[in-house]
């Protein structure tokens, strides 16, 4: 990951924000790239006060963790494979949250906001588990390993 441009985390829903932050700001710091986090929501779910504030209480105890991470956030409502694509570039890690229990088939169990990254995404994803583990998909094939940040 030494081209690497950056690390973005892609939040769609809050119960993977901490394991998805704790995976993308270890990769960050050990690679010295900056963090983008951006919560994507679909068009039908505006966001709410209360998720936004647990998204700003959880980055700032981060940043607290990590403060060698330049981190930045934002949120994207709309079509969240668009929203995807326009933020990464080739040479960044896309960084996902799952709750399923993984395979090593990454499609059978990936939710729709996964598989959609999975098409349109030109970096590499990794998918982290709970618990914390990932999978790096690369377009044509998928490592499954265990995922510690360094």
């Amino acid at each position: 990951m030494g081209t690497t441009n950056g690390i973005i985390a892609a939040i769609d829903h809050p119960a993977r924000l901490e394991r998805t932050l704790h995976f993308a700001f270890g990769k960050a710091l050990l690679h010295h790239v900056p963090l983008r986090v951006a919560r994507a929501l679909p068009r039908t779910r505006l966001p709410s006060a209360p998720a936004l504030r647990q998204l700003g209480v959880s980055l700032t105890s981060w940043q607290a963790q990590y403060p060698a991470v330049d981190v930045t956030s934002s949120v994207y409502v709309g079509d969240v494979a668009n929203a995807l694509e326009s933020l990464c570039t080739p040479r960044d890690l896309l960084v996902l949250g799952h709750h399923g229990p993984g395979t090593v088939f990454p499609c059978a169990s990936l939710g729709a906001h996964t598989t959609a990254a999975m098409r349109v995404a030109p970096c590499p994803i990794a998918v982290v588990h709970e618990p914390l583990r990932s999978e790096v998909v690369v377009p044509g094939r998928a490592v499954e390993m265990t995922a510690h940040p360094s």
